[in-house]
């Protein structure tokens, strides 16, 4: 009887399509006055719009209860994908501490030649993706990817390029990416529906890029990477 009571009080302003623009964008000016301007972290802006959006929620007319609910209820539905996140950090620092980083540099640069590593890096990235997650590739496959690119004399910034392009093949079409998990709770629908639905553009724009290593990869056919294996392996086994 109270809560009907209270929801029929509170509840008296319809909400306008401006109302959720003044909190998304006083969140992105707190956040770049923040992150960009004074080079704090990103959690006090945010801290802040998350007042400015209760404000305006109570200044509507929700009641604090409901502004609790609403909370409470977008933390469950990302909760998935933030518990995808630790057990990445998990994953990259066993990975690291076990050496199997410094296993995939070492017989990577054993086996992969400089011309055909564009390619190889992107593709393997891709497949790796799907199983782990593109965050969960980019900190364990991808960082041996881009220690043998830089071993091999491959520019860096293109390295970085095919590893990115490979690992965000999952970050769409993995069951196992905090995107596509998010994504599926926030928008009610099967994460495998999402996935077909997304998967044959995502390939389409893999093959793509693939092509474009490929390519790209041609002009990198004489590089010598006799030597440096033994030095870099050593190396990122002391990480911890």
């Amino acid at each position: 009887m109270n809560s009907t009571k209270n929801r029929t009080l509170f509840c008296k302003k319809e909400v306008k399509f401006y109302h959720g623009l003044i909190s998304l964008a006083s969140t992105a000016v707190l956040i770049f006055i923040g992150v960009v301007v004074c080079g704090a972290e990103p959690q006090i802006p945010l801290i802040f719009s998350c007042t400015i959006a209760s404000l305006l929620s109570l200044y509507l007319g929700f009641s604090w209860e409901e502004i609790l609910h609403g909370m409470l209820s977008g933390i469950e539905q990302a909760l998935e994908a933030v518990i995808i996140l630790l057990l990445i950090g998990v994953l990259v620092g066993t990975w690291i501490a076990s050496g199997t980083v410094p296993t995939l540099i070492y017989y990577g640069l054993k086996i992969i030649t400089p011309k055909f590593f564009l390619i190889t890096a992107a593709f393997t990235c891709g497949i790796v993706s799907f199983a782990i997650g593109a965050w969960g590739t980019v900190g364990t496959v991808g960082l041996a990817f881009m220690s043998i690119g830089v071993a091999l004399g491959v520019p860096s910034p293109i390295v970085a390029g095919s590893i990115i392009s490979g690992s965000y093949l999952g970050e769409i079409i993995s069951p196992l990416s905090d995107a596509t998990n998010l994504t599926a709770a926030v928008v009610g629908c099967e994460i495998f529906d999402l996935m077909k639905r997304a998967m044959p553009i995502a390939l389409a724009g893999f093959a793509v890029t693939e092509v474009f290593y490929f390519v790209s990869g041609l002009r990198y056919g004489g590089g010598d990477a006799s030597g440096v294996a033994e030095n870099i392996a050593p190396l990122l086994a002391g990480l911890d």
